[in-house]
């Protein structure tokens, strides 16, 4: 197997992005399909029933329920304020009345002429949805919503916590390798989104909170830090709605790691726009990841690997779990069959290059895609993998004075050209061997062969053949791939 699927993490300067902004009831949508929309515009509102309020009339009153009607001062279906008298006993020679007002400002729905209650309805609650991001509506779906389109810089973090915000982009700290400090926080940076360092503590995190910070984008988080900021420990959940003051954006992972030099530098590009970030992750079905949007003029855009989620030899990769939790590599070997590991556990596994020149063999579920672009060298005195992944950068960005490998071909297919080359050469190769008369042994596959022979042996016995697909759609390229080989 020369290729693999598996998520990936976006980051891009030309990136198309589309968001659904939809009531969780029906309501009116106020803009229209080709619409420009900012972030706080309000795409569609509905309106949910207000609170129910009750007043017992006739015990108030001290009347019998089916004498309510004639002491009603108001009719059903009025409007009344908080204390306004609705009704009013006779009381005796006309003195000694009872007056009973409504407990909330609203509706009289009803008075029951049995209980002797009367039913207020609050004013009905407004829920808003808001575009999110600066773009334009391609669609409307009437009662519900609109979908939101723009283009621009897109960054996707491995974790975050906290609303949908916006801000102008403010960098706090230009050096990613260095922590974000208290001291780096300053009073111009209320109600922005705030950008730097390798990590963010938690005395960091409240001093941005004072100042007013609306978002902050950095390198890692502690999880002590992170627990004390919530009040409770997150373990495995969605997050998103957390009122800690601020919504939070972690680009690498947990702990102190260097911010990706790609990932600064887009976020430096955009200084002074205005970016639309939101914590919410998710990292089971249907993975949800933090994102920073910053919608911006893009003329054509950009399509890398991370698009495709396909996973191959020279693949650009970032490490997610210990021992190298968040270093980044390159994809060396993906071998077809499962390999045991120390668990006992028989998984699918990959080899990949380290920035050190080392080879680490991991579970391929313990990696995530990223850009060919993203592979930064972490150690100078790497040798010579190192030297050469250093160059292929330093010729990539044009720091040799070039004017950088993009003038001449796409370098986000780079990978997938070498990946050609070496399958072309393995190619002539044994055609070369077939032509000389060598044998060529073609290793049988045992999966394969045990659905031959379930597929036979329902033939021979008139059974039918029950074929599962999984939970995931028809499209999905592992259904696709199990549909060809039945």
């Amino acid at each position: 197997m020369g290729h693999a699927y598996t998520p990936g993490l976006k980051v891009s300067a030309a990136a198309e992005f589309t968001r659904s902004r939809r009531l969780p009831i029906p309501g009116e949508v106020l803009v229209q399909a080709g619409a420009e929309v900012e972030p706080d515009t309000v795409g569609a509102r509905a309106l949910l029933p207000g609170n129910v309020s009750i007043a017992h009339l006739s015990k108030t009153l001290g009347v019998a329920a089916a004498d309510l009607p004639e002491l009603m001062l108001v009719e059903e279906g009025a409007e009344v304020k908080q204390g306004q008298p609705i009704a009013r006993s006779k009381g005796i020679f006309g003195l000694m009345k009872q007056t009973a007002v409504a407990p909330t400002t609203g509706v009289l729905e009803s008075v029951s002429k049995v209980s002797g209650q009367a039913i207020f309805r609050e004013p009905p609650i407004p829920v808003d949805s808001r575009a999110y991001i600066a773009g334009t509506v391609s669609h409307v779906e009437p009662g519900f919503g609109v979908d939101v389109t723009a283009r621009g810089t897109m960054v996707q973090g491995i974790f975050g916590i906290g609303p949908e915000t916006d801000g102008p982009v403010m960098i706090a700290l230009d050096d990613p390798s260095k922590p974000l400090l208290p001291e780096h926080i300053k009073p111009g940076h209320r109600n922005a989104v705030v950008v730097g360092g390798s990590i963010a503590r938690l005395d960091t995190l409240k001093a941005a909170v004072a100042a007013g910070v609306r978002a902050v984008v950095t390198g890692g988080i502690d999880s002590a830090d992170l627990e004390e900021l919530l009040g409770y420990d997150l373990g495995v959940a969605i997050t998103g709605n957390e009122t800690v003051g601020l919504t939070l954006v972690v680009t690498e992972g947990f702990g102190e790691l260097t911010m990706a030099r790609k990932t600064l530098k887009l976020l430096t590009a955009a200084k002074g726009l205005t970016a639309s970030v939101s914590g919410a992750t998710q990292i089971r079905a249907g993975v949800m990841r933090p994102e920073v949007l910053i919608p911006g003029s893009v003329a054509s855009i950009e399509e890398t690997a991370v698009d495709t989620g396909m996973l191959a030899v020279g693949s650009a990769v970032r490490i997610i779990r210990d021992p190298h939790f968040g270093s980044l590599a390159r994809v060396d070997e993906l071998p077809p069959e499962p390999r045991l590991l120390e668990t006992e556990s028989a998984v699918r596994i990959l080899t990949v290059a380290l920035p050190d020149g080392t080879r680490a063999t991991l579970p391929r579920a313990n990696v995530e895609l990223v850009d060919a672009a993203f592979i930064a060298v972490q150690d100078a005195g790497g040798g010579a993998a190192a030297d050469l992944w250093r160059w292929l950068d330093e010729v990539r960005d044009g720091a040799d004075g070039s004017g950088g490998l993009a003038q001449w071909i796409d370098t986000e297919k780079l990978p997938t050209l070498l990946s050609i080359l070496v399958f072309a050469g393995v190619m002539f190769f044994y055609q070369r061997k077939a032509k000389a008369g060598t044998p060529i042994n073609i290793r049988r596959i045992a999966g394969l062969d045990a659905l031959d022979e379930a597929i036979g042996r329902s033939t021979e016995m008139g059974r039918p053949v029950l074929y599962v697909p999984g939970i995931d759609e028809i499209k999905e390229i592992q259904t696709i791939y199990s549909m060809m080989i039945l």
